[in-house]
């Protein structure tokens, strides 16, 4: 189940990050102009390392849940992929 969910979140990010950089991109291309200013590069490229700032600082701030509060026990057999 994590691995369905990392992998939907993951392309769900990387559909909003192009849309976002075709937007910068878009937005700094001048009229009748077929390519964006270098500053429209340089602030989608910004925006970008903007993003995987705020993402590490939120996954720094997430903490593992002990194994307590999992309900296993000390020498617990059991699998972390099954759940049983």
């Amino acid at each position: 189940m994590t691995g369905a969910m990392n992998s939907i979140m993951r392309t769900a990010g990387a559909a909003c990050g192009a849309q976002l950089a075709a937007a910068i991109l878009s937005a700094r291309t001048p009229g009748g102009a077929g390519l964006p200013l270098e500053d429209g590069f340089t602030i989608a490229f910004a925006m970008g390392a903007a993003a995987l700032i705020a993402a590490l600082a939120f996954a720094l701030l997430v903490r593992a849940p002990s194994a307590a509060a999992c309900g296993w026990r000390r020498g617990d057999r059991r699998s972390r992929s099954h759940g049983a």
